[in-house]
């Protein structure tokens, strides 16, 4: 805990109905105690992505208590928190339109009702390229 020592200062009383220029008082040097550094307060005002993200709690509980807003800095601590599990989803919503369909099993061993060509002459099953929910596939199987 440490102070602020101001020079040629002025007070005034805010508390309560009073005129405060009528009351207020001057001072040669006055000692503000408070827990701001000056770089603390320079760090405030500027952009919370300098400040480490392991010292921002800290830091964001500082400018609170001494009566700055620290809104800014909590929205920045709050998105790089969320930043993996952002990008996770990223991957796996990306993963989703990348996938494969299974491969088709050629073979020569499949009975002569269920062939089918293909372009280049190999012989294969037409139930793989159908799923099995599908109605025009149930219909040929009987």
């Amino acid at each position: 805990a440490g102070a602020w020592t101001l020079e040629d200062a002025k007070a005034w009383p805010l508390s309560d109905t009073r005129n405060p220029e009528e009351w207020a008082t001057t001072y040669p040097t006055l000692d503000v105690p408070s827990t701001l550094t000056a770089d603390q307060i320079r760090d405030s005002f500027g952009m919370p992505s300098s400040i480490p993200i392991w010292e921002l709690p800290a830091f964001i509980r500082d400018l609170q208590q001494a009566g700055f807003s620290a809104r800014r800095h909590q929205v920045w601590l709050q998105m790089e928190l969320a930043l993996p599990a952002f990008l996770v989803s990223m991957v796996l919503i990306g993963a989703g339109f990348t996938m494969r369909h299974p491969t088709v099993v050629c073979s020569n061993f499949i009975p002569e009702s269920r062939r089918a060509h293909r372009r280049d002459g190999v012989v294969c099953d037409p139930r793989q390229f159908w799923p099995l929910f599908h109605p025009q596939f149930r219909a040929g199987l009987g």
